[in-house]
């Protein structure tokens, strides 16, 4: 199997689908948006790439069955087009998640709103709206039926259902600089611009374990069954037991 690098923030506003591995290569190089790709979210499956952009829009695109795997395969297409693009936002789209268990995915913005779409049709379904009015610059699906929006402007998280009720919202004192959930989506990560990581329970927020505090802020951390890797701004790299 292939693990699949895909990055934005390219000149031509292109969406680049790259292998990681046998010497890597640039597969695709998919430039729809008309601005700068800002954000990029894969679904767990490989079927699903969701982009977007400061053009306001997000693209969903839908590689079948075989997911991003069949871009390798003889007489794969060249130049595949976006399944449906997803509109509703009057700012820069920040950032985006796919949730292909729920048939979802979420786009959030600088207007400091969240927008829910399916994944069959890209019709629009729900709308969430961060009560700070700040923009919204990090989204996380919940396999359980959970959307979460954070806000680093005013320093806060809230959790929503999939029916638009609010189910908890939170401050910290130090911003949240990334955000991730456990493998089994029970678990919410935080790492802060303090150097403290924190895991709660998704639902109310427990205290899961108390993690030593890193030795700068901490700007990007990965989960999986065995560890949890947090990366800092000072150059360290720690690795703790999984929540």
């Amino acid at each position: 199997s292939k693990a699949w690098l895909a990055s934005g923030g390219h000149w031509d506003g292109s969406l680049c689908l790259s292998t990681a591995h046998g010497g890597g290569g640039l597969r695709l190089r998919l430039a729809v948006h008309s601005e700068t790709v800002t954000c990029v979210a894969l679904s767990r499956c490989a079927r699903y790439v969701l982009s977007g952009s400061l053009d306001a829009t997000a693209l969903l695109w839908d590689f079948g069955r075989a997911g991003l795997a069949g871009l390798a395969a003889p007489g794969a297409e060249a130049s595949p087009r976006p399944s449906h693009v997803l509109r509703g936002h009057g700012g820069d789209v920040l950032c985006v998640a796919v949730s292909s268990v729920l048939r979802v995915c979420a786009v959030a913005s600088r207007d400091g709103h969240a927008c829910l779409y399916l994944l069959r049709d890209g019709r629009r379904v729900r709308t969430f709206t961060s009560p700070d009015a700040t923009p919204i610059d990090a989204v996380l699906l919940s396999d359980a039926g959970y959307v979460l929006l954070s806000s680093s402007a005013a320093t806060a998280l809230h959790l929503f259902a999939l029916n638009g009720q609010r189910v908890w919202s939170a401050r910290l004192d130090g911003g949240v600089s990334c955000l991730s959930l456990s493998p089994c989506h029970n678990a919410l990560l935080l790492g802060l611009d303090t150097g403290d990581v924190l895991a709660w329970a998704l639902f109310d927020r427990t205290p899961l374990i108390t993690y030593e505090a890193c030795p700068g802020p901490v700007v990007c951390l990965a989960v999986s069954e065995a560890h949890l890797l947090v990366a800092t701004s000072t150059r360290h790299v720690l690795k703790y037991p999984p929540p």
